[in-house]
């Protein structure tokens, strides 16, 4: 039985491919839910430090990590797919020897949260994962086919194709006396909700902020992002890859500094599949639309600022806080500055400032 059925009618030379990507998200899934995965973090294994990942100090590879990966490669050999897999670990062939002979180009995050399965915290790891066309197309972009975000503890699946969102919930139980495996839709529609802005009460943003090298640069050029939402605003700190999956079931932004593109690569077209504009704004002051290129998710890993939002405002607005904090930081190092050169002029300036206005 096939966990997402297309009829036969559809499976012409063109969606061949999309149709195979398909039943292979159902099933590995399906194998992460059923198999090895939920049961090692329901009961706290697969912990064990086996290696450490490029460019990220505050991350080590454990076994989790392996075992996720390893399942994924042994259900796309049995779906008989040929990737060149892309992962924060590096690039891997897949039922191939050589790239050009691939026909899809998967970029995965095998587990997302894993570091905090490895400290010990309850935070639910996801699998997130979108595969695209191996050729670029005629407007320089990688086309999005497949994808999906698997929340394999609570046992649902986002997931993306033909540019749309659905959401799965896979399910065990009895109806009329006949039992029911597999996976159903939920019955809660995705909708596209209006933006709203930072102020707004309900507003939700979400970062990074499990490793001091995420949570200090956002304190620091962020804080007023923090202040100026309502009380009863959430700020929600257990992003990552996952955030897509946030940001479809009720979130309204999502920034990261200083963040790698591996990390985002996986998950950002269901963000976009859920109206969201998904940019980067770069050192240079430059603001730019988001996109996966196989070239350079090694060679440029970083980027500066990653904002997903509803609307160009609200990304607007996460600039000029960028903006502001970086004016007022080059305002207290030339203070500091004319007070380590000049310490007597400075406290004569400080003094005046301090003196109440005779007019």
């Amino acid at each position: 039985q096939e966990i997402f059925s297309r009829p036969d009618s559809l499976r012409t030379k063109d969606s061949e491919l999309t149709y195979r990507l398909t039943q292979f998200s159902g099933d590995f899934a399906n194998a992460a839910i059923k198999g090895d995965l939920q049961s090692m973090v329901k009961f706290g294994g697969g912990r064990e430090v086996i290696g450490s990942v490029p460019d990220r100090p505050d991350d080590n590879r454990i076994k989790l990590d392996d075992t996720s990966h390893s399942l994924f490669v042994q259900k796309a050999l049995e779906h008989q797919l040929k990737l060149v897999l892309i992962t924060e670990d590096g690039k891997f062939l897949v039922g191939v020897d050589k790239e050009e002979d691939a026909e899809a180009i998967a970029a995965v995050d095998p587990i997302d949260n894993s570091g905090e399965h490895e400290a010990g915290l309850d935070t639910p790891p996801y699998i997130v994962f979108t595969f695209f066309d191996k050729n670029v197309g005629a407007d320089g972009k990688y086309k999005p086919l497949v994808g999906g975000i698997c929340d394999f503890l609570r046992e649902r699946l986002l997931f993306y194709s033909e540019g749309k969102n659905r959401l799965f919930q896979y399910v065990d139980r009895k109806d009329d006396e006949e039992r029911i495996i597999g996976w159903d839709i939920e019955e809660r529609e995705i909708k596209q909700k209006a933006p709203k802005k930072i102020t707004d009460p309900g507003f939700v943003s979400v970062t990074y902020m499990g490793s001091n090298l995420y949570s200090l640069p956002f304190i620091d050029n962020f804080r007023k992002l923090i202040e100026e939402m309502h009380p009863k605003g959430r700020f929600h700190g257990k992003g990552g890859s996952h955030a897509p999956l946030l940001l479809v079931t009720g979130a309204d932004l999502y920034v990261m500094v200083d963040d790698i593109r591996t990390e985002n690569s996986p998950g950002y077209v269901m963000a976009k599949a859920a109206g969201f504009g998904v940019w980067v704004y770069d050192l240079n002051g430059n603001v730019t639309d988001y996109e996966f290129d196989p070239k350079i998710e090694d060679s440029e890993r970083r980027l500066h600022i990653l904002i997903m939002a509803r609307d160009e405002a609200t990304r607007d607005g996460i600039i000029k806080y960028w903006e502001e904090t970086q004016r007022e930081n080059e305002l207290q190092k030339s203070r500091k500055a004319f007070a380590d050169s000049n310490p007597e002029a400075f406290e004569l300036f400080r003094s005046s400032q301090a003196q109440p206005s005779t007019n």
